[in-house]
């Protein structure tokens, strides 16, 4: 087994770490692999066992490059469509953005967390949908209108999308689902 070729997926398997996380450190230079002539990766075991031992610390760190990428491409995604001059983001107080920070953070890395395994889905869904309410109530109390709250949602959604692997995208709708579930919950349970 030492010197055998292994697909992503049956070395994920054997260091504990998820595909996405290998492939990172692959392209980090952390895992070296040979390619194959159709351009799929193989790895040596004897070449990637170190793994198995840094892999929480490794993980740790992929999961807040990702999260740190998707919150510039939030900061991005809201200067280049003029979020920042909507009347109802003026209206504001900076304590009140600072609170809104914070939960999109929260939310970041919820969405990343969970797109690239870790957790339960079952935790994570709870989580969202939590988070979702919360985050629907806020907005709601400030007179963010629901649509308003959705475009928010969307930027965040979107941020993730694009920084994470393409084979998350999966596991990132479950759990956006479960937030915008929350979402109109929250705006259903003031409408009565």
């Amino acid at each position: 087994m030492e010197d055998q070729l292994l697909t992503l997926k049956k070395a994920s398997e054997l260091i504990g770490a998820n595909p996405s996380a290998l492939r990172y450190w692959a392209n980090k230079g952390l895992a070296p692999f040979v390619l194959t002539p159709g351009g799929h990766r193989r790895f040596i075991f004897s070449e990637i066992k170190h793994l198995i031992n840094l892999n929480s610390v490794l993980s740790a760190d992929f999961l807040q490059e990702i999260e740190d990428k998707s919150l510039v491409k939030v900061k991005q995604l809201m200067e280049d469509g003029h979020m920042y001059e909507e009347q109802w983001i003026q209206n504001m107080s900076i304590e009140v953005r600072e609170r809104f920070q914070l939960l999109g953070r929260r939310l970041m890395g919820m969405f990343v967390r969970w797109a690239l395994g870790v957790g339960s889905s079952e935790t994570v869904e709870q989580e969202a949908r939590i988070v979702g309410r919360h985050h629907g109530n806020e907005m709601n109390v400030h007179g963010v209108s629901l649509t308003e709250t959705l475009t928010v949602f969307a930027f965040f959604r979107n941020a993730v999308r694009e920084t994470v692997p393409v084979e998350t995208w999966d596991r990132l709708i479950r759990v956006n689902d479960q937030v915008m579930i929350g979402i109109a919950e929250s705006y259903e349970k003031t409408s009565y």
